[in-house]
């Protein structure tokens, strides 16, 4: 992740977990602003995390760290973004603050966030954490 912040001055890092390990660094993630993309079910069923209990989306949350959700393979790891939300949620983390991260890190024109954003804003985010996990 170093070289990616440093070097390649990264806006968003996918599979950042990792930088909940080094305070120091998950601190500079969150200055910069970078965007860390958390796949919550694909962490489990890789054996990233030993368990949900053990996840770091929580604590890199509380250290600033903008996070959003994905699901890396859908059908590899056998989820999809409504269960990997709801993953995230059922961890505390807020669904929309993750929704809006990722539309800060988005890889696209201010119009397209913009529709998105809007989409954001008129979605039912309550209804997301009880979407069972």
């Amino acid at each position: 992740m170093r070289t990616a912040l440093d070097l390649l001055t990264a806006a968003r890092i996918r599979h950042g977990i990792a930088a909940a390990k080094d305070p120091a660094l998950a601190r500079e993630i969150a200055a910069r602003g970078v965007v860390l993309d958390v796949t919550p079910i694909s962490n489990l069923r890789t054996g990233a995390v030993a368990s949900a209990a053990d996840h770091p989306l929580p604590q890199l949350v509380a250290a600033g760290v903008s996070c959003s959700i994905s699901t890396d393979d859908p059908a590899m790891f056998r989820t999809d973004l409504t269960a990997d939300y709801a993953a995230a949620a059922q961890l505390g983390v807020d669904p929309r603050s993750c929704y809006l991260a990722g539309l800060r890190g988005a890889l696209c024109d201010e119009p397209t966030r913009d529709i998105h954003r809007r989409a954001g804003d008129e979605f039912d985010w309550s209804a997301v954490a009880a979407v069972p996990g």
